[in-house]
């Protein structure tokens, strides 16, 4: 388990330090949405850092997954990366000998972290969601 978990950070700050020459932070609140900074400073996990997990045998609730949130912007991130740097980090997030994902979640219609603003439903009070747009 302690390896999965290095496995996935490591995968994780290899991304963001590939992509640090174009590091851009986007961020909306209910008055400013859509807000940019390029002043990110992205920093090397310091040499020797420990994770420290402790498993014991006693069973608090039943995991049925493990898994994250993929977005547009963390894809447009993996586009940084060669063909073979992608492989690389997809494999251990979704290899069962890695981190395992196997339950994942995608946003549909805009979010913070997706390219534009777009929606699947605009028309107001539509919970039927008859006017439900689906992407092919």
């Amino acid at each position: 388990m302690n390896y999965r978990i290095k496995a996935l950070f490591i995968s994780f700050s290899f991304v963001a330090a590939l992509s640090a020459q174009r590091v851009e932070w986007v961020s909306t609140t209910d008055n400013n949405r859509w807000q940019t900074s390029n002043k990110v400073k992205l920093e090397k996990a310091l040499a020797g850092t420990q994770f420290d997990i402790t498993i014991t045998g006693e069973k608090a609730q039943v995991i049925d997954g493990f898994g994250g949130c993929f977005s547009e912007l963390g894809w447009d991130a993996l586009m940084e990366l060669s063909e073979t740097e992608r492989n690389k980090v997809i494999y251990n997030l979704f290899n069962p000998q890695e981190a395992n994902f196997n339950y994942n979640r995608m946003p549909m219609g805009a979010s913070d972290f997706g390219m534009n603003f777009y929606s699947f439903n605009d028309v107001a009070d539509d919970f039927a969601m008859d006017n439900f747009k689906h992407c092919s």
